[in-house]
């Protein structure tokens, strides 16, 4: 899937015509939804953001964006696995782009990681995960994650620190 696609799925748009006015009522529905002050969670509304920003590059060079699909794609993404990633001790949580990545020590937690759906770079040392990955579709790639923090931009999530013991 190329960027515009991932926005499409991540903004859940169907076949039909849509203006740069449609996209952004969509965006404020699920900002209103997702946004951290309103209970949502940062990475959530950092994968809303991303998506956003794809489609008004779209919208630069064209009038509407038109979507006709041949197989019906009826996503719906659930980021609670994100509260649970925050109290696992030790592992450091990174949205780069549409994608998060888990680094540190994710060993003790590896079972909670993959029944989480993440998949493990050998390459990077780091476990991996995107709303809109297509595994049967996705090939690996080369990219160093110094590469991928360059091109997608980084941003570390705060876990929740163990409370000490007495």
């Amino acid at each position: 899937m190329n960027k515009l696609e991932n926005a499409i799925v991540i903004f859940g748009l169907e076949n039909g015509q849509y203006s740069l006015s449609d996209v952004k009522q969509v965006y404020r529905k699920l900002a209103s939804v997702n946004h951290p002050d309103k209970g949502g969670s940062t990475e959530t509304m950092q994968l809303i953001n991303t998506a956003f920003a794809e489609l008004c590059k779209y919208f630069e060079l064209n009038a509407t964006l038109d979507i006709n699909q041949e197989t019906e794609t009826n996503h719906s993404f659930d980021f609670s696995f994100v509260d649970t990633l925050k109290t696992l001790q030790g592992v450091v949580i990174e949205i780069c782009g549409y994608w998060v990545w888990l680094s540190g020590n994710t060993y003790p937690h590896k079972e909670i990681i993959s029944n989480l759906g993440f998949k493990f770079s050998g390459a990077k040392k780091s476990w991996y995960w995107s709303p809109t990955i297509d595994t049967s579709k996705y090939k690996r790639g080369s990219k160093s994650m110094k590469n991928i923090r360059q091109e997608f931009g980084s941003k570390i999530i705060k876990t929740e620190s163990q409370a000490a013991i007495n």
